[in-house]
């Protein structure tokens, strides 16, 4: 017996449909952008007509790990014009729809996922930019177990294994100014508690801590007495003004954890705190 597949052809023209991109990053922003020739309202919302917006995929394999997904568009558009600049950006979310114009009960969403790449000038094409989609899946690459280090095994300071009281490890603050001469020194208005470059005890607080604006955090590198940083990357020049939170950090060092933070009992690295009896040696 032959069974024939049916194919359903679509014969309305392309044209009736929209790419609907919507982005969210940082504390409450977001932006809409539609490739129409004006401007829509799509259940309420309004997207910005942006004719240059494509988007291009790669074939899905139903697997553990979602294929990239890009779209390109001008670079001068509102967050695509901060992530040209090459610098730190808060983590963008991008959802694609398509709905068929007027019918905004044909709103389908197609993809989500977070920009992971960015590249300007896609083949040349200056005053574009290209943006890598990644989807929510990953690969499943999970670690069973716990390593056997002499480091600290939380996960970060404060957790449940640390035991260490949160509202001790941040500060708020504002951000003041960015060194003109050192791109990756922000200049804050924390003063108080700062750490001495010279003092390596007193700038363990602050080292592998982090500073966090607008949804986007870069680690620290060393914290200075006028209440500056370091950082391990270049600071955005949108930070200036901004109000800022302050987190310390830790080396995962027994040394640190003692002497800093007066929390050994907590440590859990391996060879630590044994017990005084082990069964498996001897007998009582």
């Amino acid at each position: 017996m032959e069974i024939q597949a049916q194919t359903n052809l679509e014969i309305e023209p392309a044209s009736l449909y929209s790419l609907l991109l919507t982005l969210t990053w940082g504390v409450g922003h977001t932006a809409r952008y539609c490739r129409w020739n004006e401007n829509l309202i799509v259940n309420g919302l309004t997207y910005t007509a942006e004719p240059s917006l494509k988007m291009s995929e790669n074939q899905q394999h139903g697997g553990t790990e979602d294929a990239p997904l890009s779209i390109t568009l001008r670079d001068s558009k509102t967050t695509f014009n901060a992530l040209s600049l090459m610098q730190p950006h808060a983590k963008v979310k991008a959802t694609i729809a398509f709905v068929r114009v007027g019918d905004d009960s044909t709103e389908q969403e197609y993809f989500y996922g977070t920009i992971s790449k960015t590249t300007t000038a896609p083949n040349g094409q200056a005053g574009l930019i290209k943006c890598e989609i990644s989807g929510i899946k990953a690969r499943l690459k999970t670690i069973m177990g716990m390593e056997a280090t002499s480091t600290c095994q939380s996960a970060f300071l404060g957790d449940a294994m640390c035991k260490i009281l949160t509202e001790y490890l941040q500060i708020d603050c504002n951000v003041t100014s960015i060194s003109t001469s050192e791109p990756n020194v922000v200049i804050t208005d924390a003063a108080v508690g700062m750490g001495d470059p010279a003092d390596e005890l007193a700038n363990l607080k602050w080292k592998f801590g982090s500073i966090k604006v607008d949804g986007l955090s870069i680690s620290i590198r060393a914290s200075r007495l006028d209440g500056s940083f370091e950082l391990r990357e270049m600071v955005p020049t949108s930070w200036i003004g901004q109000p800022a939170t302050l987190f310390r950090g830790c080396d995962r060092q027994i040394s640190t954890c003692r002497d800093v933070y007066d929390n050994e009992e907590n440590f859990s690295g391996f060879g630590f705190a044994m017990p005084d009896y082990n069964p498996l040696l001897q007998t009582r």
